[in-house]
């Protein structure tokens, strides 16, 4: 419909409710990082992913206009928007990139054990005896600490928790797409090159 307006002219002609829904949207957006269409209910598609899909152009322009890039990441399902200058770029802590690790690592296996699937459900309890597996820590895992970090990473929009709390072992979560643009392969295989275990604590060069 507004194909040939550029952003100003386009979003003159939204309505209230379509204005109040773009900046939410693009409130949202900024604040996750990743926005997945799924929203953990099959039955229904989150509204702020159909509507920055709808309206891919306004907000691709919206967002140059401060600097980023927004991609639409269709096989995935994730939309994604990234600060073209580094010192505006997130910063995510040691301990959260090597969870973040384990959980593409997990999201990797349970994609191949279940074909056709694009999203993993797995338990608090699993999850830590991955952490274990895979070299990440060699001791007992804080509870606090494991809380801290998930937490921040559902703010990001890369897990979505059942019911439940984080430091229940029986509480599941959901790991989305998203992980995948989070650690691309190409920074997994030299991340998981230069890991190493260190006196109980994992580190990387």
């Amino acid at each position: 419909m507004f194909e040939d307006l550029n952003f100003s002219e386009s979003y003159a002609n939204y309505n209230e409710a379509e204005k109040l829904q773009f900046q939410q949207a693009a409130q949202r957006l900024l604040a996750v990082t990743y926005l997945n269409k799924n929203t953990g209910d099959l039955t229904r598609w989150d509204e702020d992913y159909l509507f920055i899909q709808k309206r891919q152009k306004d907000f691709t322009e919206f967002f140059s206009y401060l600097g980023m890039e927004l991609t639409i990441h269709d096989s995935l399902q994730v939309i994604s928007v990234e600060s073209k200058f580094p010192a505006a770029k997130k910063k995510i802590d040691k301990g959260t990139t090597l969870y973040c690790l384990a959980l593409r690592l997990v999201f990797d296996e349970k994609i191949k054990e279940f074909s056709g699937s694009d999203q993993v459900m797995i338990r608090n309890a699993d999850f830590i005896g991955k952490l274990s597996e895979y070299g990440i820590t060699d001791r007992k895992i804080s509870l606090q600490e494991y809380a801290r970090i998930m937490r921040s990473l559902v703010k990001i929009g890369i897990l979505q928790k059942s019911k439940g709390p984080w430091d229940d072992l029986d509480t599941s979560f959901l790991i989305f797409p998203a992980i995948t643009l989070l650690l691309p392969e190409n920074k997994m295989k030299d991340f998981v090159k230069s890991l190493k275990t260190i006196e109980g604590e994992a580190v990387y060069d």
